[in-house]
């Protein structure tokens, strides 16, 4: 099975993301109170282990668990809400340990922001995810793209800017509400299929590149 673990600080959305993947509401308990998820949860469905982990803004003992977890990934979600706005400092230094631990790889990770649909408007999101992008950028030393931004080609030797997956969970359990649960425009719109797609995909290619 793939195992796929989300990273992120608290209330970052790592815990109701994973339920929507798996369909689930209360698969991983969620709240906005801080340390809902104070161990390592985990669940399996149709090929996939789900693994959610404490914020990386608790106690130390409980962001070297969750960076242990990440350790033995296939693939990694690195989740930040879009309520936070930009990346705080303790997201920044959480970042620079992942890019600086020789068992953790970029080319795993794909980064999630959440809330999408919990925002003022989709300029809020453009403008959030572009500062994001310069923020990673300086960390990891490679072009990220913002959300709405026009994709360019690679320069000769460079990869090409990586983009965010943006998901919206009321969105999507809206749409299952919907018509007995079939409303798939508004599914699509909440960005949870096509992440749950992506991931599956990599049950048998374990080394493809993430979206």
């Amino acid at each position: 099975m793939l195992k796929v673990v989300a990273l992120g600080i608290v209330n970052a959305g790592k815990s109701s993301l994973l339920s929507a993947l798996l369909d689930r509401p209360d698969a991983f308990p969620s709240g906005d109170v801080p340390r809902v998820t104070r161990s390592i949860q985990v669940e399996h469905a149709a090929g996939l282990t789900l693994v959610d982990t404490p914020g990386l803004d608790a106690e130390e003992k409980d962001v070297a668990l969750a960076f242990e977890a990440a350790s033995s990934a296939n693939q990694v979600l690195w989740c930040h809400s879009l309520r936070m706005g930009e990346l705080r400092p303790t997201e920044l230094d959480a970042l620079r340990r992942y890019r600086d631990s020789s068992q953790n790889r970029l080319w795993r990770t794909c980064f999630v922001l959440t809330h999408g649909d919990n925002v003022a408007s989709f300029d809020v999101v453009r403008t959030v995810s572009r500062r994001i992008a310069e923020q990673l950028g300086e960390i990891f030393n490679m072009a990220f793209i913002g959300v709405g931004e026009p994709v360019l080609d690679a320069r000769p030797g460079q990869r090409k800017p990586r983009p965010f997956n943006v998901v919206g969970v009321r969105t999507y359990w809206r749409a299952r509400a919907v018509n007995g649960g079939h409303n798939q425009s508004l599914a699509a719109r909440s960005g949870v299929p096509r992440l749950r797609d992506f991931l599956r995909s990599l049950n048998g290619n374990q080394h493809r590149q993430p979206t």
